[in-house]
């Protein structure tokens, strides 16, 4: 018998509405494709969404909105191994759950 499929949160089902793209939850296909990043050290993390833009109007208007690690620019030196939050070169912990930032190369 298959894993029962629960409805996103209210608050994803908010993003989902009037985005260019699409937001991949665990459950969604492409999902576990979409969470890894250019770096395999990352492959343990697990957000609990992944938002694929489609124009970068749309990815303006989510880091204009401040929707998770997206309202940190992606040129931020240092990001959380845990949550992916990134932060600034002066951070050396994670505000969300105080694990020790790692430099972005």
């Amino acid at each position: 018998m298959g894993a029962a499929l629960l409805a996103p949160p209210p608050h994803l089902r908010e993003l989902r509405r009037g985005l260019a793209g699409d937001v991949l939850t665990a459950t969604s296909p492409g999902y576990d494709r979409a969470r890894l990043l250019y770096s395999p050290r990352f492959d343990s993390v697990h957000p609990e969404a992944v938002v694929l833009a489609e124009t970068e109007e749309a990815a303006d208007e989510l880091v204009a909105a401040g929707v998770g690690p997206a309202a940190i620019p992606a040129r931020s030196p240092k990001i959380c191994p845990s949550c992916t939050e990134r932060y600034g070169s002066d951070e050396s912990f994670c505000g969300r759950d105080g694990s020790e930032l790692v430099t972005v190369n």
